[in-house]
């Protein structure tokens, strides 16, 4: 997972991310995208549309200036 996300890895606050967007603790993501604990697969699911969600957000936010 790590080299999938390498592009935004040291982007995003992993920890509020995980927070706001899956209700999980940071501990948790940084787990899950270190391999310690692989995703399951509705979690990896998960964890796509809440990337998903957050590029809206970003998007609408840089149409707004």
């Amino acid at each position: 997972m790590k080299e999938k996300l390498k592009d935004i890895l040291l982007i995003l606050s992993w920890g509020r991310f995980s927070r706001k967007y899956l209700g999980k603790s940071p501990s948790w993501i940084y787990h899950k995208i270190d391999g310690i604990d692989p995703f399951k697969e509705d979690e990896k699911i998960r964890f796509k549309e809440a990337l998903l969600a957050l590029a809206e957000e970003i998007t609408r936010t840089a149409n707004s200036l």
